[in-house]
């Protein structure tokens, strides 16, 4: 059983999320926390029964990318997925530094929050198509500039 904590201030997209994984065999959102607080009070007494945190970028009181830094500073083995509806690749690559795993945008469909968890939970890293995309294409711009 892969057990999720989630890191999310919107409603909606809480109960989306809880009934999108519900249905999924071998995966539960165990945790949710609406900020950085009680996300860390809940990673403080429970960091071992989470297998993957899903960290939304937008959020009150701290952003996703700087409690993505802190909490992987108080608990190294975390696996932190990052979404947001930013397709900015300054956001993802911002994410990406701070130690996130993989990175979706919250527009994608139920499979590849699925596909994101899945790959995360077994050691790998994910990037949507889309996302991959974009740093690619990032990427290309980059080199072009150099050369």
């Amino acid at each position: 059983m892969i057990h999720i904590m989630l890191i999310e201030d919107r409603e909606i997209i809480i109960d989306s999320l809880k009934l999108y994984l519900s249905n999924e065999k071998g995966m539960a959102i165990k945790y949710v926390a609406e900020d950085g607080d009680d996300a860390f009070k809940i990673l403080s007494q429970n960091a071992s029964e989470i297998d993957i945190v899903m960290m939304d970028i937008n959020l009150p009181k701290k952003d996703g990318i700087t409690l993505t830094k802190e909490f992987l500073s108080h608990f190294p083995g975390l696996k932190i997925l990052g979404y947001s509806f930013h397709e900015n690749t300054f956001y993802i690559k911002e994410m990406i530094k701070a130690g996130a795993k993989g990175y979706i945008t919250k527009d994608v469909p139920k499979n590849e929050y699925i596909k994101a968890i899945k790959c995360i939970a077994k050691g790998s890293v994910y990037f949507t198509p889309k996302v991959a995309n974009l740093l690619l294409n990032d990427y290309m711009k980059l080199l072009t500039a150099i050369y």
